[in-house]
């Protein structure tokens, strides 16, 4: 028979590799695990410094487990952050556009439901201290608001042409600090409630992200939401001692 789980799947750069959460005082990767325990498998396939150009390779393998007994039920892309920046991680503008049509093209070719999400914001002082703890030079790692805002307009684009849910984080960050536009764009803010060294995020940003997610789950694939899918196996006080396998499998 084989217990087999259907899963939602993560995949991303850093961010989405550290969304587990360890250290930090709330986990996105750990609640959305907590809310579907016994239905789905929450799969993290987050790769740290990785970009949108990147994805487009490793993307086609992890589909391929569509074609085994767990299938991946929602797929949730999110790349921007290394895309955005001026070393040798960054992606042009528009390639990173038609990478990430790429993505949601082989997500819907593989019948996987998809969620986009966008970069959010930059804290430019806190990532020099990063860098220089790490020894980069400063100026081989350049990325601002600005920018950010352009490749979180391109993934939105992109959700908007595939019509599936995308998830602004740049907007979603915005409206927590209460900021204009203006402000984010063309001024210094700090930003260390969001993030832990000026490009990953905090607790605080994780839960934030956690919220948009199941609201995008339960607005656009309701289908999807937990309380929805059906839980592997009886409930212990179900159980037939005597009749043990027929019983735990009775809800298969």
């Amino acid at each position: 028979m084989g217990l087999y789980y259907d899963k939602i799947v993560l995949f991303g750069d850093s961010i989405t590799q550290m969304s587990f959460g360890k250290g930090l005082d709330f986990s996105f990767a750990a609640n959305l695990s907590d809310d579907y325990q016994r239905r789905l498998d929450i799969e993290n396939r987050g790769y740290g410094g990785y970009n949108s150009k990147h994805a487009v390779e490793i993307l086609p393998e992890i589909l391929s487990t569509q074609r085994g007994q767990s299938k991946i039920k929602l797929l949730i892309i999110f790349f921007g952050t290394n895309d955005s920046k001026s070393s040798f991680q960054g992606v042009p503008l528009n390639d990173y556009r038609q990478n990430m049509e790429k993505l949601v093209q082989m997500a819907q070719d593989a019948e996987a439901k998809t969620v986009v999400i966008g970069p959010g914001l930059h804290d430019p002082k806190m990532w020099e201290i990063q860098l220089k703890e790490w020894g980069v030079p400063i100026h081989s790692d350049v990325t601002s608001n600005k920018k950010n805002r352009a490749y979180a307009d391109a993934a939105k684009d992109v959700a908007k042409k595939f019509n599936v849910p995308f998830i602004d984080m740049w907007k979603r960050f915005q409206e927590y600090g209460k900021w204009t536009e203006d402000q984010l764009q063309e001024e210094y803010v700090p930003l260390q409630e969001l993030l832990t060294d000026g490009v990953h995020f905090t607790g605080k940003a994780y839960e934030i992200l956690y919220n948009e997610v199941v609201g995008a789950i339960a607005q656009h694939y309701p289908e999807l939401k937990p309380e929805n899918l059906k839980e592997k196996l009886a409930y212990f006080d179900q159980i037939d001692n005597n009749d043990l396998r027929r019983s735990i499998f009775s809800t298969e």
